[in-house]
């Protein structure tokens, strides 16, 4: 049965990632409680809303140049590390990513008003990209698994809470945020508004960062990282070691992480009464939101 390797804890369904399969409590535990340093970065995602892509201009940002890193994002990926202290080896500044709820986020890196960068992406392109990425690898079993079927068991169904689930993952970090101000420090991005203007949310960005980054590079970042470049240089330039490792570990093929990146793609997908199902959900799940979340499904 498709998802019964799925590693269920504190309501929230996660991917067998070799830690959390050995010991989710353990691992999530590590994560909440690892040192981080003051000029550290952690993108923090839910998954399919373009994690590989703003780490990649963080990467470039931090840098000063529009150069791509010789690794991939997994190998900052803290989910998948068995041995989060082997990060400590890495040069600063680190950029880290995850897609684990906000009880779990490195505390310390919050309490001491350090960057965090999240990624919002609308739902139903989410669901999609998801989808097709589970799909491609035949991760859980889902390589014969329907666009209809996922639908049922993941969008709207049994797993939905999925990484805490899409809306609760925004609102647990949102929450938490609006109730430490003074402290807690957060940049939004929207995959959408990306899209549409990468050089101004490039702008933007290193703002955040406190980097110096001038119109001329921003540019530049905004073409190394196009979906077109981001996808050869994945397959041309890029150590995927970290991640082969973990899904042999699973028994696994690696998914295929670039498809199309398209906004809207959704619609070639969902029939009419999905698409309703789904709006159904979202303005249920909406009803108690009291930040501001601007979801975009076209541009």
């Amino acid at each position: 049965m498709p998802f019964e390797e799925l590693v269920h804890i504190d309501g929230c369904y996660f991917p067998p990632f070799p830690p959390l399969a050995r010991d989710a409590k353990s691992h999530l535990e590590a994560m909440r409680d690892m040192k981080t340093r003051e000029d550290d970065v952690i993108v923090i995602t839910y998954p399919k809303c373009g994690t590989h892509w703003v780490w990649e201009i963080i990467v470039m940002l931090l840098k000063g140049r529009a150069e791509y890193h010789p690794l991939t994002r997994e190998h900052a990926f803290l989910d998948i590390i068995d041995d989060l202290s082997s990060l400590d080896s890495l040069p600063s500044p680190r950029v880290f990513n995850t897609h684990v709820p906000y009880r779990w986020l490195p505390r310390e890196h919050f309490k001491a008003g350090r960057k965090f960068v999240n990624v919002i992406r609308n739902p139903k392109d989410v669901a999609v990209s998801w989808y097709c990425h589970w799909h491609s690898s035949n991760e859980l079993g889902c390589g014969s698994l329907s666009w209809s079927e996922f639908f049922e068991e993941v969008v709207v169904g049994q797993y939905k809470n999925a990484f805490g689930g899409y809306f609760n993952f925004q609102k647990e970090l949102y929450n938490a945020v609006q109730s430490n101000k003074a402290d807690y420090s957060l940049c939004t991005l929207y995959y959408e508004n990306l899209k549409k203007d990468p050089v101004s949310e490039i702008l933007t960005l290193a703002s955040y960062l406190g980097v110096t980054c001038t119109p001329q590079l921003a540019s530049a970042v905004a073409e190394k990282c196009s979906f077109q470049n981001l996808k050869q240089a994945s397959d041309a330039v890029k150590d995927h070691g970290q991640i082969a490792k973990a899904m042999k570990e699973m028994g696994k093929k690696p998914p295929k992480f670039y498809r199309k990146g398209e906004v809207g793609d959704w619609k070639n997908w969902y029939t009419v009464s999905q698409s309703e199902r789904h709006d159904a959900l979202i303005k249920k799940e909406m009803q108690d939101v009291d930040f501001d979340l601007k979801l975009i499904y076209e541009i």
